[in-house]
């Protein structure tokens, strides 16, 4: 049997994150919708976290050439270093602001 140490209070609030905070970048749904980007699109898409434990898993099976990129990720990723994420950033939002910064 597993036996969770979780309160159900503890557990509620993982359930929400989940469903309102990106699990790649961290930015909310409320942040993103306000900002014209669909959370659907966003999760699925742009922040797809199992398109990141597919890449992560090549990088640990690749045996051959790795690119400068996909090196350093490698890198991060063995050291545990979570910088190489888009830590509260994603690029429609970046998008959206040099657009606005231009205008």
């Amino acid at each position: 049997a597993v036996v969770s140490t979780q309160s159900t209070g503890e557990r509620e609030k993982a359930l929400k994150d989940m469903t309102t905070l990106c699990t790649v970048c961290g930015l909310s749904k409320d942040n993103l919708t306000s900002n014209g980007i669909s959370w659907a699109s966003h999760v699925d898409r742009d922040h797809n976290m199992w398109s990141y434990i597919t890449f992560f898993f090549y990088l640990q099976e690749h045996t051959g050439k790795f690119s400068a990129v996909e090196n350093e990720v490698l890198q991060k990723f063995n050291k545990a270093d979570p910088s190489f994420l888009p830590n509260g950033r994603c690029i429609a939002i970046d998008t959206k602001l040099d657009l606005e910064n231009t205008l």
